[in-house]
């Protein structure tokens, strides 16, 4: 870590964000007292993290890394365990372990061994150990690895129903695209400095990323109109996939720079491919409407002046 500052707020959802290696885990290991920096000091509710009290650590739930459980127990037993080592009494583990277990949808293996559950389940148990004390903080190291398409919306409902509980929840993820739809704050860290590269603005706004989709139509299908009549002026087919290359480039930066990262949100990208299967199986419907139009407009410029140019 080098020069890390950051504060996650009751009800706030921050996200760091970076590849592989970027320090988010050992940053997370830190604030959890797990490891121990050599200089700084990390703090949970005030408290330095050396000296909290079990009080304080009651108040915590955490996922990093391998979830938690053990396999000859059932996943209710677990549950209930985690929520008993957190001071929860019996009679209310039970009952909160029962909830977060038909939360998770995993009912089906409630009363199996856990050492049977698929990567996704065992996943979907170790949020489930997180969260069954109903903490005031959550940290969260890549939450939606190896969670299905309908775990990843689950996911992020659960997330954002606990922030406006007024729950504060620190999560990582190198998925820009994923954090960027639930994230009040998203911090970049750069790779194997352990630094803070920026701190980005509130963003969990569904209708701001479908704005940004429109603008991002908009000018395409503006670029559209110039390069249409380069290529009917020139004549051939090279200029006209030049034109069609400098579209899709013009696509990428407007889209991943104008739009801050909600790629998977642009319908215009989708249609290149650059959101994945993921990203068109979890794009809001709002946003599907808004942009759907603004891509056909862009296809139908782009088709126009391919036709202009050949017949001209």
């Amino acid at each position: 870590m080098d020069g890390v500052d950051l504060t996650v707020a009751a009800g706030e959802i921050h996200a760091l964000v970076g590849l592989n290696g970027a320090g988010k885990t050992t940053l997370m290991k830190m604030l959890l007292g797990m490891l121990r920096p050599t200089s700084g000091a990390a703090r949970l509710f005030d408290e330095p993290v050396g000296d909290a009290r079990p009080r304080v650590w009651s108040q915590v739930g955490h996922l990093l890394e391998t979830p938690f459980g053990y396999g000859e127990l059932t996943p209710t037993e677990n549950v209930i365990a985690a929520a008993r080592l957190h001071g929860v009494d019996v009679v209310a583990a039970r009952r909160q372990a029962a909830e977060m277990i038909g939360e998770l949808t995993l009912d089906r293996w409630a009363d199996r061994r856990s050492r049977v559950l698929s990567l996704g389940n065992r996943q979907r148990l170790g949020l489930a150990c997180a969260l069954v004390h109903r903490p005031r903080l959550l940290i969260l190291d890549e939450p939606s690895n190896g969670l299905d398409p309908m775990g990843v919306l689950e996911l992020r409902g659960m997330l954002l129903s606990r922030s406006h509980d007024g729950v504060g929840v620190l999560v990582s993820s190198h998925h820009l695209d994923e954090v960027a739809r639930i994230a009040d704050r998203i911090v970049l860290m750069a790779l194997l400095a352990g630094a803070l590269l920026g701190l980005g603005p509130p963003t969990g706004d569904a209708w701001r990323a479908a704005g940004m989709d429109l603008a991002a139509g908009a000018l395409i299908a503006a670029l559209a109109l110039p390069l249409a009549w380069v290529a009917s002026a020139r004549r051939g087919y090279l200029p006209a996939v030049a034109a069609l290359l400098l579209i899709v480039v013009a696509t990428q930066l407007i889209t991943a720079l104008g739009a801050g990262g909600w790629f998977p949100y642009a319908a215009p990208a989708l249609w290149l491919g650059m959101g994945g299967p993921e990203a068109a199986a979890t794009i809001e419907p709002t946003q599907l409407l808004l942009a759907l139009p603004v891509s056909a407009a862009g296809i139908w410029a782009t088709t126009a002046w391919w036709h202009h140019a050949q017949l001209t």
